[in-house]
């Protein structure tokens, strides 16, 4: 038996190396022969028209800029590629699984989905869509993917100034959300809602700027469409018994569930562990001094907002041990997030801290 598990752990470790080296190899191929023939398309405007929209500084740089820019991420892609082979070796190890994963219930993943879905539907609830249409087009900042809408012939602004169209389509998202948490077909409705949310919350970024609510929620919602679960606390699950048909057991645990559960908590972990590195990169140990904690929390309660609950002015007069304390918490504390992936103890305390304790800070 021990003999058995031996050589399946060594068949595995086999694969995901070959696969290592495959994929990289494919990769570097790609990067070195085809895309660098590929920009000087897009940069000579021969390429096609919505690839040909990625570049727009032929007047300010030379192509060499591009292609440089273009190895550079090249390398860095490579370099991901590679730990992330290196980590799918180190979490598909049963060590692995048994101490930072287990196994869970179907009933888990689905209050999961609940809860993430009740989130994502009162926010949506909480705003006026159609008002944006009273916008002028001009006022949009850039928002990453969402310049795709603009690439792609659906008449995406046409869409953006008409309230009839705006309303409709939060409408919709709050439906597709609603029917989500209480799992009704969820295989289609939970991916349908996850990429209406994600739409909506980009519209409101594009005439707002950026900001970070919400993002955590959509990206765990995006994590359960790829998932069962609609196995627990769902229609779903209710209408299968009503026909008879066959239906996991709600307190019989599955690794199925672990890993989707556990999936979840990367989708959580990430973003914030990506904030705070990102703050050291920017300002390093400065970006935790008094005066520039205080900066920008007085910077904050310029942003328009839907509400006026900011503190902010209210700390001004408070000495800067206070203000240093909020940017370490801001800071390390979101860095500190990654325990979620390795403490179960954590996952029952850390969140709750996340939330309220240094949620200001950030």
């Amino acid at each position: 038996m021990a003999h058995n598990l031996s050589v399946g752990r060594n068949s595995r470790i086999l694969l995901l190396l070959v696969a290592c080296c495959v994929s990289m190899a494919l990769w570097m191929v790609f990067a070195k022969l085809a895309a660098p023939s590929l920009i000087a398309a897009i940069y000579r405007g021969e390429s096609f028209s919505i690839l040909n929209n990625v570049i727009k500084g032929q007047a300010e740089f030379p192509l060499e800029h591009y292609l440089q820019k273009w190895n550079y991420r090249a390398m860095v892609v490579l370099w991901s590629g590679i730990g992330f082979w290196l980590l799918a070796m180190l979490m598909t190890s049963p060590f692995f699984f048994k101490k930072f994963v287990g196994e869970a219930t179907p009933g888990t993943l689905g209050a999961i989905r609940v809860w993430v879905c009740f989130i994502l539907l009162i926010s949506t609830l909480w705003e006026d869509l159609p008002s944006f249409a009273l916008l002028p087009l001009e006022l949009r900042v850039d928002m990453g993917l969402m310049k795709i809408f603009d690439a792609l012939s659906i008449g995406y602004q046409s869409f953006l100034t008409s309230g009839a169209s705006l309303r409709l389509f939060q409408w919709l998202t709050i439906l597709l959300l609603f029917l989500a948490m209480i799992g009704w077909r969820t295989r289609v409705v939970v991916p349908l809602g996850t990429l209406c949310v994600l739409v909506l919350n980009g519209i409101l970024r594009e005439y707002s700027g950026y900001w970070h609510q919400n993002l955590v929620s959509i990206y765990v919602l995006a994590v359960l469409s790829f998932t069962p679960c609609g196995d627990g606390w769902s229609v779903d699950r209710l209408r299968k018994v009503s026909l008879g048909h066959p239906v996991p057991e709600p307190e019989r645990t599955s690794s199925v569930y672990g890993w989707a559960r556990y999936a979840c908590w990367v989708a959580i972990v990430l973003p914030y562990v990506a904030a705070g590195l990102s703050k050291l990169r920017a300002a390093g140990i400065d970006w935790m001094s008094a005066i520039n904690m205080k900066n920008m929390l007085l910077e904050q309660t310029l942003y328009p907002r839907a509400g006026n609950w900011s503190i902010s002015l209210s700390l001004a007069s408070a000495p800067d041990i206070v203000f240093v304390g909020l940017s370490i918490a801001g800071s390390v504390g979101e860095i500190m997030m990654i325990l979620l992936l390795f403490s179960r103890i954590a996952r029952r305390i850390y969140p709750a801290l996340a939330q309220y304790g240094f949620r200001g800070a950030t």
